[in-house]
């Protein structure tokens, strides 16, 4: 009975890799430095259609300057141009923070 569990519970897990999304491997495949490319373009491409504005959620103004100015993804979606937040930023449970350091270059 033991090692019917046990085989029970290799199996589950051994299965479990093969519910992972084409979408989000496809996501993490792209290397760091080009989702951040992808990113520096879409703010780029978003303040020239903005007048100068930038994609940013506002924050309080004593808050430290290296999380100030936080990437509003939803922003650039809302616009079409970026298609998806990229996979490894924090909101998509990456381990980056997407922050503009000078808003005014």
């Amino acid at each position: 009975m033991k090692l019917k569990i046990i085989f029970l519970l290799v199996f589950t897990l051994l299965l479990s890799g093969c519910l992972y999304p084409n979408e989000r491997m496809q996501e993490n495949q792209a290397t760091n430095e080009e989702q951040l490319a992808a990113v520096q373009q879409a703010v780029e491409e978003f303040r020239e259609r903005n007048n100068g504005i930038l994609p940013i959620h506002t924050r309080d103004q004593d808050t430290p300057l290296f999380i100030k100015y936080p990437v509003n993804f939803n922003a650039l979606k809302e616009e079409n141009i970026l298609g998806e937040t990229p996979g490894n930023a924090y909101e998509q449970g990456g381990y980056y923070s997407y922050v503009i350091v000078d808003p005014r270059e």
